[in-house]
């Protein structure tokens, strides 16, 4: 099928003329798959994932409110005892995660926790679906945290990406998404707690992840930002220079790797002058400075590790 075609060459080479391909032929594929054909579930489900990654590009809402109307229309036609429920739960509370994102509405968030761990109970704990289900709960954990900020929330994360780490030792394709995800809920329960074993192992865990994403890997990215980010907390409570030093270093290079015509590129910027400016301040009163001890980020820049940035 053409879409499919479209669909893994976008996945490979992330050009937008092959997404918006990908979408129009899975809306054509639509109207020959109607209520009642074997593969409409299917085609629904295809067809919110492009939405979802065009949502995930551009972060317009109207991709991810129909991707979300897709989902629920997939997830009817596969009712309790379906072999591919699992999948359409976890595309609905994973859409529903990227909802709140934008719009912080609470029935968006508790809904995708619920069908989350729905999707998660239908799977047996050695399954090789266990981890995502495990992850996609991680995720829109961390969603509800920033807006909450309730440290108990942080203590699951931290022990379902754990846990995921010892579902998928060294080499195996997922272990990156484990690091990240620990990476990030450690370095924010640093910000709270202020125990420095919790920053010394986010830093850990973000080294090894960016080694999961050598150059070129769409990832990469997003990991040079995720490490950025734990060595400037560390900074604005030890003021290591060192460790800003880093920071600015690989911001850079992760700006370096956004295109401009990104709607990530302006933030991913606005943050790498801010950690200039630290600097500068830092040349001119080398005496220790009273920073806010939580680094500022553009909403936007909060991101799905799955793409990158």
């Amino acid at each position: 099928m053409a879409a499919n075609a479209y669909r893994d060459r976008y996945l490979q080479g992330r050009h937008p003329s092959d997404l918006e391909k990908a979408v129009n032929y899975y809306r054509e594929a639509l109207h020959f798959r109607p209520p009642g054909h074997p593969e409409r579930a299917s085609t629904l489900k295809e067809l919110a994932d492009m939405l979802q990654r065009r949502f995930e590009r551009d972060v317009a809402l109207v991709d991810i409110q129909e991707a979300i109307e897709l989902n629920r229309k997939a997830l009817e036609l596969r009712p309790l005892g379906h072999p591919e429920r699992w999948v359409s739960l976890i595309d609905l509370g994973s859409t529903l995660s990227l909802r709140y994102q934008q719009e912080h509405k609470v029935a968006d968030i508790e809904e995708s926790i619920k069908v989350l761990r729905d999707a998660m109970t239908a799977r047996p704990p050695g399954d090789s679906a266990h981890w995502t289900c495990l992850y996609c709960i991680g995720w829109a954990l961390t969603r509800k945290y920033e807006k909450e900020r309730d440290v108990a929330i942080l203590k699951e994360t931290i022990l379902l990406y754990r846990k995921g780490l010892r579902l998928n030792p060294p080499s195996t394709p997922d272990r990156w998404s484990c690091l990240d995800g620990l990476g990030n809920s450690l370095r924010s329960r640093y910000e709270e707690l202020h125990n420095p074993s919790d920053i010394r192992e986010a830093i850990i865990a973000h080294r090894e992840e960016l080694d999961l994403c050598p150059p070129g890997s769409p990832l990469r990215p997003g990991s040079l930002s995720a490490l950025s980010l734990a060595l400037e907390t560390r900074y604005r409570q030890t003021y290591d220079e060192l460790d800003l030093q880093e920071a600015i270093q690989l911001r850079q290079e992760a700006l370096a790797l956004i295109p401009p015509e990104s709607p990530y590129h302006a933030a991913a910027r606005q943050v790498f002058e801010a950690l200039l400016q630290l600097q500068n301040d830092l040349d001119q009163h080398p005496e220790q400075p009273e920073l806010d001890p939580k680094p500022q980020l553009p909403s936007i820049l909060i991101r799905d590790p799955a793409e990158g940035i």
